[in-house]
């Protein structure tokens, strides 16, 4: 029986992020970050594991493949990482809630623009998933949290999907929580976002 697109995408993530993870002593989640980064800079960092990396990589992109197909590709790998020991207090937007909501948008919207602010992104399923059923170019959205290994997932998964997303990570400090005014953490994501532009050729 032939494979789905997303289960194909779900290995290469699923199989790299183990790669690294294994390597280079880190957790799954912090290493499909680092995989899906590898993705979609289209640069390996790890020049030890090139030799492993570089052949699954070269099969990701696939004729037909859609913003969509790569967002549940991802969800499977992010929760296959959040039944681990180290990440069990972390959870995701459920599927049925993500196509409910972004049917809602679509339906009052109706093709008009319009700006989302999610100010608990989390791994930016929800986010990306709203914006995956939008009309082209009618959303703009912006993403905010707390969790560090929560808002690099996101950063992943919209540069992934190539999304021009924002997202802002908060920092507590004093009981209290500051946004951060590190520009490299803001910085980063703007610039990634722009860069996966140049990738649309991929995704239909």
């Amino acid at each position: 029986m032939q494979k789905s697109i997303v289960n194909h995408l779900f290995e290469i993530l699923d199989k790299t992020a183990l790669i690294i993870q294994t390597n280079h002593h880190t957790t799954y989640l912090e290493a499909l970050c680092s995989s899906g980064e590898n993705i979609f800079k289209d640069q390996i960092e790890q020049q030890d594991l090139k030799k492993e990396l570089a052949p699954l990589y070269a099969k990701f992109f696939q004729e037909g493949m859609t913003a969509e197909d790569i967002r549940r590709a991802f969800q499977l790998a992010v929760l296959k990482g959040m039944k681990s020991a180290e990440e069990r207090d972390h959870q995701i937007t459920p599927d049925s809630l993500v196509i409910f909501m972004g049917h809602l948008a679509s339906k009052l919207m109706r093709g008009r623009s319009f700006s989302i602010l999610d100010p608990a992104v989390g791994t930016g399923n929800l986010l990306t998933g709203i914006l995956n059923q939008a009309e082209e170019n009618d959303g703009c959205a912006f993403g905010v949290d707390v969790d560090s290994v929560l808002i690099k997932l996101a950063y992943t998964n919209a540069n992934l999907q190539q999304k021009d997303i924002p997202f802002f990570f908060i920092r507590t400090a004093s009981g209290r929580c500051l946004l951060t005014r590190s520009i490299s953490l803001s910085v980063m994501f703007r610039l990634a976002s722009i860069r996966t532009k140049k990738q649309r050729r991929h995704l239909h």
